[in-house]
C-alpha cells in the first residue's frame, strides 16, 4: 500500500479535492449559466470550431467566475489542517497547513504551548465583546 503514503500523497490530493470540488463547481456553474447561448451560436456562424468558440468565447467570459472559483477553493484548502493528517498520517507527507499548525503549537509535534497561550489571552481579555450583556437593560419601568 506503497501509494497510501508515497510521495506524491495521492490519498491526500484526492480526499482534497473531493471535499472541495463543490466549492470550485458551484461560483464556475453560476458564470457558465450566465453566458449568451447567442454568443457561441455565433461564433459557431463565424466560422469557429467548438474548441475554437470554447477558447475564444466561453473561457474569456468565464474568467471571472475561475477566479472566484479559484479563490473560494484555495484559501480554505491552505488552512486544511486535519485532511493530511486523517488521510495519510504519514510523516513523509507533509503539506502548508501542517507546518503552520506544527509552529502555531510552539515548534511541538503534539505540543500543549500554543493552546495554553490561547487559554492565557482569553482568561486575559475575559471574553472582552465576545459574550453578549447578560443582564437586562433597565428601561425605567418598576414593576
Amino acid at each position: 500500500m506503497h501509494w497510501l503514503s508515497g510521495n506524491p500523497p495521492v490519498t491526500v490530493v484526492l480526499a482534497l479535492v473531493y471535499g472541495y470540488i463543490p466549492f470550485f463547481i458551484v461560483p464556475l456553474f453560476s458564470t457558465l449559466d450566465r453566458i449568451d447561448p447567442l454568443l457561441l451560436k455565433a461564433a459557431r456562424d463565424l466560422g469557429c470550431s467548438s474548441l475554437s468558440a470554447f477558447w475564444h468565447v466561453t473561457l474569456p467570459l468565464s474568467r471571472p467566475g475561475l477566479l472566484t472559483a479559484s479563490a473560494i477553493t484555495a484559501l480554505p484548502m491552505f488552512g486544511d489542517y486535519y485532511t493530511n493528517t486523517l488521510v495519510s498520517g504519514s510523516p513523509t507527507s507533509t503539506m502548508i497547513a501542517n507546518k503552520i499548525e506544527f509552529y502555531l503549537l510552539g515548534g511541538t509535534p503534539q505540543g500543549t504551548r500554543g493552546v495554553t497561550r490561547a487559554a492565557a489571552v482569553g482568561a486575559e481579555h475575559g471574553g472582552d465583546g465576545v459574550l453578549p450583556d447578560l443582564q437586562p437593560a433597565s428601561r425605567g419601568r418598576v414593576a
